[in-house]
């Protein structure tokens, strides 16, 4: 008597703990690092250097002249009492904040490790 049919098994996969996978999975992880690691650093190049006219501080001072002018908008729509205005010239001022200081962090960043 023939029993049921079985199906046939699927090569096994290798584990993690097989020189295999490791020297695989080492290498993929490996050539990952140093592909993100020269377009990172190729690309901060780029902003901080001078031939490209330091964009990074530039565009902290322009976000920083820019700041008493939002700052009366909060205090003219805080004057006014209008709940919507108060909350976008907040916003905005809020988002001048955030950039002013990514651009700052940004060039310290990138000076730090590009030069």
């Amino acid at each position: 008597m023939a029993g049921p049919a079985r199906a046939p098994r699927a090569a096994p996969t290798p584990s993690l703990a097989s020189g295999e996978a490791r020297t695989r999975a080492g290498t993929g992880y490996f050539g990952a690092l140093i592909w993100l690691l020269t377009v990172t650093m190729s690309a901060g190049w780029q902003k901080y250097s001078t031939r490209t006219t330091n964009r990074l501080p530039r565009a902290s001072k322009v976000l920083n002249e820019k700041w008493p002018g939002l700052d009366q908008a909060v205090a003219a729509a805080k004057s006014v009492g209008e709940p919507k205005a108060i909350e976008a010239a907040t916003k905005a001022l809020g988002t001048n904040r955030v950039l002013q200081f990514n651009n700052r962090l940004d060039a310290v960043v990138t000076a730090v490790f590009s030069r």
